[in-house]
């Protein structure tokens, strides 16, 4: 009978071994659950500017699409689209700019009015969101990005400044 109990024992102890290393194996329920992480907030002038350069080459269906339709700009006969205005929001305020189609009636230049006349305010933010510019005229008031998307040109007038993109 001892013998007996002493197998039993022995058998028991094993099975809790056992079970201890399956169970030491397994993942946690913890550790099956994703990291809790806050997202992004997303930077309005990021996505703005963005839109804006994907919009090139847009035909005018997709390309309304984009910033949600804006204002079509017809010739004065009324007989072919010329572009959109819109507004959206960039650079901390609301910016007015529009769309102009070439020959295929594709989106082929984008211009944005913008509030301040000093483009120094701009030229940082666009830096930080792509990269050191590619060309500089200081006499000319011109400031050149070049992306895989397109071309940015921020100029200086007097009264206002635009952000001109292109193809």
């Amino acid at each position: 009978m001892k013998k007996h109990f002493t197998i039993v024992l022995i058998a028991l102890c094993i099975g809790a071994l056992c079970l201890f290393a399956y169970r030491s194996a397994q993942p946690s329920a913890q550790d099956d659950t994703p990291a809790q992480t806050t997202p992004k907030p997303i930077d309005p002038t990021a996505k703005s500017l963005s839109a804006c350069l994907h919009m090139l080459g847009m035909a005018d269906e997709d390309a309304a699409k984009v910033l949600g339709g804006g204002t079509e700009i017809h010739t004065p006969n009324g007989q072919f689209l010329l572009g959109r205005v819109y507004t959206a929001q960039m650079f901390s305020e609301t910016a007015k700019f529009s769309t102009l189609y070439n020959s295929d009636a594709k989106v082929s230049k984008v211009n944005i009015q913008l509030q301040n006349t000093d483009k120094s305010v701009y030229e940082p933010q666009i830096t930080a969101l792509y990269g050191e510019p590619s060309a500089r005229n200081d006499e000319g008031g011109t400031v050149t990005w070049t992306t895989d998307r397109g071309t940015m040109v921020l100029m200086q007038q007097e009264s206002r400044c635009i952000l001109e993109m292109t193809a």
